[in-house]
């Protein structure tokens, strides 16, 4: 919080910027003997198997990524520092335990170079089968990334599984510290695309701010905005809203649209938070494993079964009920070949103004075709 309040007690630059070295400097060594031997460990892997890209361009590499894990991984920003991928949904960001399923091997590689080659989607093929994840396929590329934190290779923050899109990650250990102090600062700005239920399913229950006093159920119509600031786990989050899309029952002019494409800007960092705040709206998004009430009947696990499951932010707890799905959707849910992990929440944007960064990452490929189709039932 001092480097915060520094600047606008009107320190002098210098000072400011010698005091912030000076954190940072001390801040890497203590991260460095933090990390001990597996640090030490991830440095020789990395000696020895270089870290280069053997002279291909960024589309090269970008080609090479998708042959292996599909169309929707992109490289979006890339200099000595830093590197920024769109991450297809269904992949996880890192391990925190290796197992067998995320280790990357040439038959592996080979399956899923013919899956994709193919055009098979989903999660019963490829790389999602065998759940590799996205620090291990930019190692194997081999891209080198910070050392900071052996266990999670150059991540800086996170996305959930299920969602697609931008996510930063560091090269060096420096720039890593750099990062983690904009990301603590909340110098980074981050926009999200949600596709959520055209009718509040809450019947009014929701946190998202209205104009309207008598707190009838909360109204989006196309260009609307607003503010959420309901809790996230009991910490204050906040995030401010604008609708950019509307799809299904355009000819019906009474009706609700079957589905509405949110604009979510954070400016907390909490985890779920976008997730939580839809659910708040009365409008969870679509296929959503953990706040949306389209899985509320379906059936768990074997492995689940007994189990007493932890109960979802409280944003949800108000309502219980099966949302009419777009026929779309639920044949989504009905498809054996869909990837159970993966949801319409999608990191669209991403700006640091003080690294000169803005990206932007385009829509998942099973997301247009969805919305294409929502368009013409």
């Amino acid at each position: 919080y001092s480097l915060l309040d520094q600047p606008q007690q009107q320190h002098d630059t210098h000072e400011f910027e010698s005091e912030s070295e000076t954190i940072l400097e001390r801040a890497q060594r203590l991260a460095k003997k933090t990390a001990g031997s597996q640090r030490r460990k991830a440095i020789a892997a990395e000696r020895r198997r270089g870290s280069n890209t053997n002279g291909m361009d960024a589309k090269e590499v970008e080609n090479q990524l998708q042959s292996l894990y599909g169309p929707d991984i992109h490289i979006l920003h890339e200099t000595e520092d830093v590197i920024i991928i769109a991450k297809p949904a269904g992949m996880v960001t890192y391990h925190s335990k290796k197992t067998s399923a995320g280790k990357i091997t040439s038959s592996r590689k080979k399956k899923s170079r013919a899956a994709n080659a193919n055009g098979v989607d989903g999660g019963k093929d490829g790389a999602k089968r065998v759940d590799i994840s996205l620090v291990d396929a930019l190692l194997d590329v081999p891209f080198a990334l910070s050392t900071l934190n052996p266990t999670a290779r150059g991540i800086v923050h996170r996305i959930d599984r299920g969602t697609s899109g931008i996510i930063v990650l560091a090269k060096t250990d420096e720039i890593h510290l750099r990062l983690v102090a904009l990301f603590f600062l909340r110098r980074v700005k981050k926009k999200y695309l949600a596709l959520i239920p055209g009718c509040d399913e809450s019947n009014g229950m929701g946190g998202g701010k209205s104009e309207d006093p008598n707190n009838n159920p909360l109204q989006l119509p196309m260009g609307s905005t607003g503010v959420i600031d309901t809790p996230v786990d009991g910490r204050p989050a906040h995030s401010t809203y604008k609708v950019v899309g509307e799809y299904g029952n355009q000819q019906q002019q009474s009706s609700s649209p079957e589905a509405v494409l949110l604009e979510v800007q954070t400016v907390t960092g909490r985890k779920h938070q976008v997730r939580v705040h839809c659910a708040s709206l009365g409008r969870p998004i679509f296929l959503d494993p953990l706040y949306s009430s389209s899985k509320a009947e379906e059936k768990p696990k074997a492995k689940e079964k007994g189990k007493k499951k932890k109960q979802p932010s409280s944003a949800m707890n108000a309502d219980k009920s099966t949302p009419t799905l777009p026929k779309v959707i639920s044949d989504l849910l009905g498809d054996s070949n869909h990837d159970e992990e993966r949801f319409f929440l999608h990191a669209t944007s991403l700006s640091i103004s003080e690294l000169g960064i803005s990206v932007t990452a385009p829509l998942p490929s099973w997301w247009i075709d969805d919305i294409h189709q929502i368009q013409s039932d």
